[in-house]
């Protein structure tokens, strides 16, 4: 599945929201359930509709690569912030705690408090790039629905 190649999903040219979602309504179910299955789940009905208020709104493109959107941030300066994508890294070895992967599930501390204000910021995607993992540290990760992109999405099946 290529959501972003699919012709009538990525044409908004002279569209409103209601006549695009109307439009895309089964492929947009058909691209929640590709994610869904992924976790053993089905979405066994939804109502996909425009987002209240802007029906008949047209759409606006944006051409991001007029203007770079990438912010190299902290932790700390983005509280209260929303992204649509954020990639947070770890140190490549536990030597220093806090930006340690596997301490960020330590919810009680403060490496699980900044992980969890880094994890709740992306409006789309969250990427963890994280060094070289055992199967246990793999399977630990699928445990919190974190796998690995090529396991996420294979660009050849439909």
């Amino acid at each position: 599945m290529d959501f972003c190649s699919d012709p009538t999903m990525s044409n908004m040219e002279n569209s409103t929201y209601s006549s695009w979602y109307s439009t895309n309504k089964a492929k947009i179910a058909e691209v929640i359930n590709f994610h869904l299955h992924r976790i053993d789940k089905v979405l066994i009905e939804t109502n996909i509709k425009s987002p209240k208020g802007t029906a008949n709104s047209p759409i606006e493109q944006l051409n991001l690569a007029e203007k770079s959107q990438i912010r190299i941030e902290t932790i700390h300066s983005v509280k209260g912030d929303t992204f649509d994508a954020v990639l947070l890294l770890s140190t490549p070895n536990g030597h220093g705690k806090s930006g340690y992967w596997e301490s960020w599930f330590n919810v009680n501390e403060e490496s699980g408090r900044i992980a969890y204000v880094a994890s709740t910021r992306p409006h789309y995607l969250l990427c963890w790039g994280i060094n070289k993992l055992s199967p246990e540290q793999r399977q630990k990760l699928g445990e919190f629905g974190l796998n690995k992109l090529e396991q996420m999405y294979d660009p050849h099946s439909r």
